[in-house]
Parts: structure tokens; sequence; C-alpha cells
């Protein structure tokens, strides 16, 4: 039995990512991911520490991320 080509799968999945608006620096993907990730783990645990302990980062990290991008989620 032959085994699949692979290479026209991720031919196609590179083209659909680079059809969709993409940071135009490293820093700047780099900040959108990290207010991702933050965004998306306070709105499920709702405290600094659960977000630490799932993002796997220190309390006083996760406490300054979450003032950075979740201000808006803080206090609803």
């Amino acid at each position: 039995m032959e085994k699949p080509n692979n290479e026209h799968c991720f031919t196609e999945n590179v083209e659909q990512v680079t059809q969709i608006d993409l940071p135009t620096s490293l820093d700047k993907a780099l900040d959108e991911t990290k207010r991702i990730l933050i965004r998306k783990s306070y709105q499920t645990y709702k405290s600094s520490r659960k977000v630490a302990k799932d993002l796997s980062i220190s309390q006083t990290k996760a406490s300054a991320l979450i003032r950075e991008y979740c201000w808006d989620l803080m206090n609803k």
C-alpha cells in the first residue's frame, strides 16, 4: 500500500493561511497570540491563579497580562 502524499494538503493549508489578514511582524503576531490565550483563559477561569496554572506562567505575570488584555472583562 502506498503512503498518501501529504504535500498537497500542506500546500492547500498554506495558501488558505496566506489569504487571511496576518500580522505584519513577528512581534505583532506574538502579541495577538498572547492576547487571545490570556482572554480565553480569563473568560474560562476568572482568576489570575487559575489562568497562571492554565498557561504555565507565574501568578504575577498572569495578573499583569489580565490587566493589560482583559480590562474590559474584569468585574463583569
